[in-house]
């Protein structure tokens, strides 16, 4: 009798089919990665790319900054990504969270010392499905703020005065003004446009790369408006670019034919009256931080751009060092003069032990970054010198450095035990 073979063929049918639609669902997924830019750095925050007491090796990044994290191979449409952030957000200030048909996303990191991106990745049949998870270690880094003394539209020829007010320790520091003007340094800058149109200015505070820090640099971005009306301006014949103290120099204003101008200088002594006066700037200590021409001229003669304005002068003096004066131990601090054009600055610190110079660096620089090591009283010093014009001076801060603040404890305990701590100091 002859056996049928009909059964077996069937069963070797099927089965080959059902491999073959297993091959092809696992051939519509590709080997995804992640992918982003890498930032190869160690810092005493960020040893090997981890951050200190967490386990396995993570990817360095600075805090604040914006990285583009994208999906390799990006394939869009026909997939669903879906992201997952901690320690930062999304494509802008809010989102954690974010389902969508592209591949790649720009995380913006806080201020913590950890974070994540998961992305799932699915098709439409969930015949593909991958996870994928990247953590990343936030480096210290400055971030970048400034005010203006003004609103978002002014007028033409109109002074605005912009303040560095930024966060953390950096030593360099560069506005741009968004008219093809730009520069380096000064906490407190002062810029007119003479053209209408929107500008963005900027200003970008940066670290330079050492042992202590990955050269982390932040900016910030804000928008001025400049109609066409002209605004009040305080004019100077003087072509210095750098005063001394003692110096005398003529303002006038912009705006003539008015009935009356009221000049006042912050460190300075005003001669004369009317639309041009001379001011000698005879009056300068440690407690002006900002020497300052200002006109105000009667509102019915300046029209609609306002009738007060005012100029921040260069100048040379005794000038006083910006910082905190109360610090802890081990947390970084920078101290800060004018950046004045020309002017050469040595910095040191009393006594000399027991802090680490941020960036390394002391010399040619009007910012000192300092990490105080042990507690106790410090006094900073700095030595400036323009040697074109001849004058130079010496200025002193002291600061109180206190121990580092700390928890004091059992580290282990059981289950319905009473556990005890203290603060210390």
């Amino acid at each position: 009798m002859k056996k049928s073979f009909l059964p077996l063929y069937l069963f070797l049918l099927l089965f080959s089919l059902l491999e073959t639609k297993q091959i092809k669902a696992q051939s519509c997924c590709p080997e995804f990665e992640l992918k982003f830019a890498r930032f190869n750095c160690e810092t005493p925050d960020c040893k090997g790319g981890t951050a200190i007491g967490q386990p396995g090796a993570v990817a360095t990044m600075c805090q604040y900054s914006t990285n583009k994290i994208q999906v390799v191979p990006g394939i869009s449409p026909g997939f669903t990504y879906v992201w997952n952030v901690t320690g930062g957000t999304i494509n802008g200030p809010v989102l954690t969270t974010l389902s969508t048909a592209l591949s790649y996303i720009d995380v913006t990191w806080g201020n913590g010392t950890l974070g994540t991106v998961t992305v799932t990745i699915f098709n439409s049949d969930s015949s593909c499905f991958k996870v994928l998870t990247q953590s990343f270690c936030l480096t210290k880094s400055p971030l970048a703020l400034f005010i203006k003394n003004t609103g978002d539209t002014v007028c033409k020829n109109q002074a605005i005065t912009f303040t560095n007010t930024s966060l953390g320790v950096y030593s360099n520091w560069y506005w741009n003004f968004g008219d093809g003007n730009s520069q380096n340094g000064g906490m407190s800058v002062s810029h007119a446009y003479s053209n209408t149109g929107t500008y963005i200015v900027s200003l970008t505070v940066s670290n330079a790369k050492a042992s202590d820090n990955c050269g982390c640099s932040n900016t910030y971005y804000d928008t001025i408006t400049v109609n066409n009306s002209t605004g009040l301006q305080i004019l100077t014949p003087d072509c210095r670019k750098m005063l001394c103290a003692g110096d005398t120099v003529t303002y006038c204003s912009s705006i003539t034919g008015c009935g009356s101008y009221t000049w006042t200088a912050i460190g300075g002594t005003v001669i004369g009256t009317g639309s041009c006066i001379q001011v000698v700037w005879d009056l300068l200590n440690p407690s002006i931080i900002n020497p300052t021409v200002t006109l105000t001229i009667p509102a019915a003669c300046a029209g609609s751009c306002g009738n007060t304005t005012s100029l921040i002068e260069k100048i040379l003096y005794k000038m006083p060092i910006q910082g905190n004066n109360i610090v802890c131990e081990n947390a970084a601090s920078t101290y800060t003069l004018p950046a004045l054009p020309g002017v050469f600055y040595t910095w040191s610190v009393l006594p000399a032990a027991g802090f680490t110079i941020i960036n390394g660096t002391y010399l040619n620089t009007p910012s000192f970054g300092l990490i105080f090591t042990a507690a106790g009283s410090y006094t900073i010093r700095c030595i400036y010198i323009d040697s074109l014009r001849g004058c130079f001076d010496t200025s002193y801060k002291t600061i109180t450095v206190r121990p580092a603040f700390g928890i004091v404890g059992p580290s282990t305990s059981c289950v319905s035990c009473n556990s005890f701590f203290n603060t210390s100091p």
